[in-house]
């Protein structure tokens, strides 16, 4: 039978959605302070560094 032995290949979804639920709660508060800015420049360049940002931790390998 399979012993205490972790299968790296079930475990990978969970940190996935782990992840993804992290940056969405991250993205949530980004959103609110940056909806909060006065400038719409300052804000479209904040949103764009952001989500540049979440796409690298999202599609970077788990460390």
């Amino acid at each position: 039978g399979d012993g205490p032995v972790a299968h790296p290949v079930k475990r990978e979804p969970i940190k996935i959605i782990e992840k993804m639920c992290f940056l969405f709660v991250m993205g949530l508060v980004h959103y609110k302070l940056i909806e909060n800015l006065p400038s719409e420049n300052v804000r479209t360049v904040i949103k764009k560094v952001v989500y540049i940002k979440y796409a690298i931790l999202l599609f970077a390998p788990s460390c």
